[in-house]
């Protein structure tokens, strides 16, 4: 399934998205068949950990007792 539906964007939208990520080294393209694929990699899945982690450290409750997250 295309990504631009998956990460519900524009084609427009989400090469721009895509060329950052390739640029900085995050997500890579790999043809295959005839097909241009994205794939993590070593670099990306460290990033998200580590943007997890810090998403975690960053929730606080509020006065009713939920939690919120300062970064979404």
């Amino acid at each position: 399934m295309s990504i631009v539906y998956k990460a519900n964007l524009n084609f427009i939208r989400i090469g721009k998205y895509l060329d950052v990520l390739i640029a900085t080294g995050m997500v890579e393209a790999i043809s295959e068949k005839e097909t241009l694929l994205y794939r993590i990699t070593e670099r990306g899945r460290e990033f998200l950990l580590t943007y997890e982690k810090l998403k975690e450290s960053l929730k606080i409750p509020d006065l009713t007792g939920q939690t919120n997250v300062l970064l979404a």
